[in-house]
């Protein structure tokens, strides 16, 4: 069994060999850069196999009818989406994150599917983009 502390250091090695700027917060979790974008590996100190990639991120929401399209998005997205979830973490803001979320059976598993996991979730959040754009 793998401690908190060395999932995180695993993938932060692993981010770093792989040519990100990764760091461990505060909280135990990992921080990391892709395409100017900052993205976060929440490591679970209660549930080793779990593994959660999160991307968050704001748009503008001007009225109830807009949010309520942003909402209608994320269902959408995630419904037709394997692995990755959209929704709204601040309503007042406009705040939004994608994550991917699976169990692994170790962190050694995750970095070959790594690429694939940052690959969703990007896509994911510029088919919600432009959903809002076109709507």
């Amino acid at each position: 069994m793998k401690t908190q502390k060395s999932r995180a250091e695993f993938y932060r090695d692993f981010l770093r060999d792989e040519g990100y700027k990764a760091n461990i917060d505060d909280d135990g979790d990992v921080v990391f850069k892709a395409e100017g974008k900052s993205y976060e590996i929440h490591i679970d100190p209660r549930d080793e196999p779990f593994f959660r990639m999160t991307f968050a991120f704001g748009i503008e929401i001007e009225s109830q009818e807009e949010f309520h399209r942003a909402m209608n998005a994320c269902v959408n997205i995630t419904r037709d989406t394997k692995v990755v979830k959209l929704s709204v973490i601040q309503n007042e803001s406009s705040s939004f994150i994608a994550s991917a979320e699976a169990f692994v059976d170790s962190p050694e598993a995750v970095t070959k599917v790594f690429d694939r996991y940052l690959s969703v979730i990007q896509g994911c959040v510029s088919e919600f983009v432009k959903h809002m754009r076109e709507s």
